[in-house]
């Protein structure tokens, strides 16, 4: 961001952590978060899936097309509107199943779900090298599975997830409008950089094909340009969360949505919000930089274990999930 005190570029309080982990920015941003707001488990294993190749959904029941396997993806976490979401609950039922029959219980998983078990045990392992960076930053205790529940308390907390990825993800940010063909089909069309510009869901996302096409908003991990410009790697997400996690301090100008009644956030997003809103969000990101700022000035404190850390958490947890 810039500086206050004349020309140049200062750190943020996540930047100042982010430069110490020998990391894509992303991956970083998506681990430290994780950790402070208390979700690191899924998180742990879709920041792995940045660092490795192949995809988990890979692997073909039978001799055919390819589009079993996404078929069958979708069919199985169709309704988490999430690439990423799908990816982290495919490995813990793989990882559960290996902890209650070993490894033939792994491979039993794997021929059920026709998921890729090489991909699997190569998420496993960079899972733990992360873990290993984030010990080294004191973000947990220690590199042991008790530690990572320990920062896993809102695993299950869906809202809190797509606000982290909203966090590493932004500016990747795709509208969806609900339209009808010409054959009277609702299909949903997407569009980046305010709506000038017309993209698709790439085949193998599980939101390709949503079962109820409704407007809305996805962060993506990338565009790819073949036939068309597609994108990969889906999570749809609610205004609130882009505010929150996403928006910069600039982007939230209370004075401008006072006159307008919209947030604009880059590449011409406009997102309708009042100024009290915007007032709580600028107030809830100054506090959790609060809590950024005291980690790194204090590695070995844990602000978000003490109560007043715990009071802004529960706070940011309970907008996410009401807005």
């Amino acid at each position: 961001r810039l500086s206050r005190n004349g020309p140049g570029y200062a750190l943020t309080p996540l930047g100042e952590h982010l430069c110490t982990l020998p990391l894509d920015a992303r991956v970083a941003k998506m681990l430290l978060l994780a950790s402070l707001v208390g979700c690191l488990r899924p998180m742990l294993t879709v920041a792995a899936s940045l660092s490795t190749s192949g995809s988990v959904f890979n692997r073909r029941p039978s001799p055919g097309s390819k589009d079993q396997v996404t078929a069958a993806a979708r069919a199985e976490y169709g309704g988490l509107a999430s690439d990423q979401l799908a990816l982290a609950t495919a490995y813990d039922g793989w990882s559960a199943a290996r902890e209650a029959a070993g490894s033939k219980g792994g491979r039993a998983y794997c021929e059920a779900h026709f998921l890729d078990g090489r991909t699997l045990h190569e998420l496993e392992r960079t899972r733990r090298e992360l873990l290993r960076y984030l010990t080294a930053a004191r973000f947990v205790d220690s590199s042991s599975l008790e530690s990572v529940e320990q920062a896993s308390a809102h695993a299950a907390d869906e809202a809190l997830l797509r606000g982290v990825l909203c966090a590493s993800l932004y500016p990747n940010v795709a509208a969806a409008s609900r339209t009808t063909s010409a054959k009277h089909q609702a299909y949903e069309k997407l569009t980046i950089g305010g709506g000038a510009t017309q993209v698709w869901m790439h085949p193998s996302s599980i939101n390709a094909q949503p079962e109820h096409a409704e407007s809305g908003l996805y962060v993506y991990l990338e565009k790819v340009d073949t036939s068309r410009l597609f994108l990969r790697d889906t999570t749809r997400v609610r205004p609130a969360a882009l505010l929150l996690f996403g928006a910069t301090p600039r982007e939230l100008d209370v004075e401008r949505t006072k006159q307008s009644g919209r947030v604009e956030l880059a590449g011409g997003l406009r997102i309708s919000a009042s100024p009290q809103t915007v007032i709580l969000f600028k107030l809830l990101r100054r506090e959790l930089d609060a809590l950024l700022v005291r980690k790194a000035r204090e590695p070995d404190t844990w602000p978000e274990r003490e109560p007043a850390g715990m009071v802004v958490l529960e706070t940011v947890r309970t907008v996410i999930g009401k807005c």
